[in-house]
C-alpha cells in the first residue's frame, strides 16, 4: 500500500483549476475543470489510510472514503465508483454541493496535521463523472415485489414492540430499518427499563433490553427483516418504496406502521456550524455503537435530562467534561444529573451557548443567560454537544397527506389524519420514555393485526 498511498508528505494538495472567467460568464457550466486521470490518482494517493477514518465518521452517509480513494489511486476506477455509490444514491451531486470543508475534508487527519486535506469532494465528482462517461452507471431496477400483512418502517423500540405484537397475532411481518443493527436510539441508552409491557425486559438497561428484544424477534419464522433499507416513499394503497443495497424494492402491505422516530434539534447561536459541534444522539452513537471517543474536552448544552445522559457517556469514554450548561432553572434534578454531581462536574443553570470560536475546529465556547446579554463564561474545548430536544421525522407521513399540524400538548408537529390501514407510533408522535414507546408499539401492533 505504501507505494500507492501515504504520499501527502511529498505531494501537495491541489484542486482542479478554475475555468477562465471569460468562458464562465457565457454559460452556466461548472466553475472548475475536471481532474485528468493522472491528477486524480495523484491526489487520491495523498490519503493516509487512517485506522479510524475521521472523514468517514463525519460523513452523514458513512461513505467508505479511504477505500475508494485507494482504488482511485490504483487506477481501479470502476470499483471506486461502485464502492462510492453503494452508500450514496447520488455521488455526482454530493461531490459538487456537499459541504466537505465542514465534514469529511474538515476532519481529515492530514488536514489537522498541517499537510492540507485530501480533496475528497473533487475526487467523488471525478470518479462519478468518469463512470457516466464509461457507461458504468445503471438505472435502478425493481428487483423484488413483496406482499406482506404488516409492514413496519423503523426498528427502534416502538417498531420492535409493534412487530412482536403483530407476530403474536399470527401475521406475516416485514420490518425495515436504515441502520445495520436493529434498536434505534435505544442502542446507546443507559436508562433502566421500568414498567415494561414485556416482563423479560424489566430492570435491564435500555441498550441491553432492546438487543434482547431484537434477538428474540430475529428467530421468528413469520418475520422478514431488511436492515440497511432506505425507505423513500409511501404511496397510495400502502405501496412502500425502498432501496436495499443496489436493489429497488416495491412492497405492498395490508397495514403499514410508521415508526420513523425523531432526530436532534439544532441550537441557534453564533458560529453553530463549526467542526466539533455535534448533536447528542450522534455523540452517543459514536461512543456506544462505534466505540469512539469524539474529543478530548467537551461542553454539553442541554434543555432536558437527556443532556446529562450524554455527558455521563462522554465522561465514561474518557472525555474531560468542562461543564454542563442547562437552560432550565433548578429543581429538575434527574438520576443522571445526580451522578454527574457526584463526579463534581460543573453544572450551570439558566444558561445556554452564545458563541463558538475556531475555524477549522472548535477551540472555545461562550455561554451566558438564555434571555441574552453578556456572555457569562468561556470554556476551552474541542467538542460542544447540543441536546435541545427532538424533531419527529415526518417526511414519509407527510407524503401527499397535507401539512403537519402543531400539537400544543406534545409541543411537536404531527401528521394527524392518516389514511385507513396506516399507523404512526413512537417518537414520530412526540418524545417518550422507553416504557411508553414499548407500550405504544405493542398497542399499535395489535391494532394493525386486528384491523382496528
Amino acid at each position: 500500500m505504501t507505494d500507492k498511498m501515504l504520499k501527502f508528505v511529498k505531494i501537495g494538495q491541489q484542486t482542479p483549476p478554475k475555468r477562465e472567467v471569460g468562458n464562465r460568464k457565457d454559460d452556466f457550466n461548472e466553475i472548475y475543470d475536471d481532474f485528468v486521470k493522472q491528477k486524480a490518482q495523484e491526489q487520491s494517493s495523498r490519503c493516509s489510510q487512517c485506522g479510524v477514518p475521521f472523514c468517514q465518521v463525519h460523513c452523514p452517509l458513512s461513505n467508505n472514503i479511504p477505500d475508494w480513494l485507494k482504488l482511485t489511486a490504483e487506477g481501479r476506477l470502476k470499483e471506486a465508483y461502485e464502492l462510492s455509490q453503494s452508500t450514496n444514491n447520488m455521488p455526482e451531486v454530493c461531490g459538487r454541493i456537499c459541504p466537505q470543508d465542514r465534514l469529511c475534508e474538515g476532519n481529515c487527519v492530514i488536514e489537522q496535521s498541517g499537510h492540507g486535506t485530501v480533496t475528497i469532494g473533487s475526487m467523488e465528482k471525478y470518479i462519478t463523472d468518469n463512470a457516466w462517461e464509461q457507461g458504468w452507471v445503471k438505472p435502478i431496477e425493481v428487483k423484488y415485489e413483496k406482499d406482506q400483512s404488516v409492514g413496519i418502517i423503523g426498528a427502534g423500540p416502538a417498531g420492535l414492540a409493534a412487530a412482536k405484537a403483530a407476530l403474536g397475532e399470527g401475521k406475516q411481518v416485514l420490518l425495515l430499518d436504515d441502520h445495520p443493527e436493529l434498536g434505534g436510539h435505544s442502542l446507546h441508552s443507559l436508562a433502566q427499563i421500568q414498567e415494561s409491557p414485556f416482563s423479560e425486559l424489566e430492570g435491564l438497561s435500555e441498550h441491553e433490553g432492546i438487543r434482547k428484544l431484537a434477538a428474540e424477534l430475529q428467530g421468528k419464522p413469520n418475520l422478514e427483516i431488511m436492515s440497511g433499507a432506505m425507505v423513500f416513499g409511501v404511496y397510495e394503497d400502502n405501496l412502500v418504496a425502498a432501496q436495499w443495497g443496489n436493489d429497488l424494492m416495491k412492497i405492498r402491505a395490508d397495514k403499514v406502521i410508521l415508526a420513523t422516530g425523531a432526530s436532534d434539534r439544532h441550537l441557534v447561536f453564533d458560529n453553530n456550524d463549526r467542526p466539533g459541534i455535534m448533536t447528542a444522539r450522534g455523540v452517543e452513537r459514536l461512543i456506544m455503537v462505534h466505540g469512539i471517543a469524539p474529543a478530548e474536552e467537551a461542553v454539553v448544552v442541554t434543555t432536558h435530562d437527556g443532556g446529562y445522559h450524554t455527558a455521563l457517556l462522554l465522561h465514561g469514554a474518557g472525555v474531560k467534561l468542562k461543564a454542563v450548561v442547562d437552560s432550565r432553572a433548578s429543581g429538575t434534578e434527574g438520576v443522571f444529573e445526580k451522578q454527574l454531581e457526584e463526579l463534581n462536574i460543573p453544572i450551570y443553570r439558566e444558561m445556554t451557548a452564545h458563541r463558538a470560536h475556531g475555524r477549522k475546529k472548535l477551540q472555545r465556547v461562550d455561554v451566558g443567560p438564555v434571555k441574552g446579554g453578556e456572555s457569562f463564561q468561556s470554556f476551552d474545548c474541542d467538542l460542544l454537544v447540543t441536546a435541545v430536544g427532538l424533531m419527529p421525522r415526518l417526511n414519509l407521513l407527510s407524503m401527499g397527506r397535507g401539512r403537519p399540524e402543531w400539537d400544543a400538548e406534545r409541543q411537536v408537529l404531527r401528521s394527524m389524519n392518516l389514511p385507513e390501514d396506516m399507523y404512526s407510533v413512537g417518537e414520530v408522535e412526540g418524545p417518550a420514555d422507553i416504557s411508553s414507546l414499548l407500550q405504544q408499539g405493542k398497542e399499535t401492533g395489535l391494532a394493525a393485526a386486528k384491523g382496528n
